[in-house]
């Protein structure tokens, strides 16, 4: 099949970046893969008026894909609290 397309999303409601994945000509996403709170992938499909049908190589597009996000958004959030945290500190010393 091969006619499907993956985007990252950020969400504030969201730790975590999540991937949606669309038919290639489709606006909304019949697939949400999302990392949990234990930092696992998480698999959300989404019912559509049309039937989708992936071939091996479209479903192993997803898992690779996925798999190399997953290591990056943890990273991302975690230099983000990281940061946030030592903004925090610097903006309490600045107070006083």
């Amino acid at each position: 099949m091969g006619s499907i397309r993956i985007e990252e999303v950020g969400d504030i409601h969201s730790t975590y970046n999540y991937l949606e994945v669309f038919q290639e000509a489709a606006t909304s996403a019949f697939l949400v893969v999302s990392v949990t709170e234990a930092k696992e992938l998480c698999f959300t499909f989404y019912p559509l008026a049309e039937q989708i049908s992936l071939s091996q190589a479209d479903w192993e597009r997803i898992l690779s894909v996925s798999k190399d996000f997953m290591p990056k958004t943890i990273a991302n959030e975690e230099f983000f609290e990281r940061w946030s945290k030592e903004q925090n500190e610097l903006d309490g010393d600045s107070s006083q």
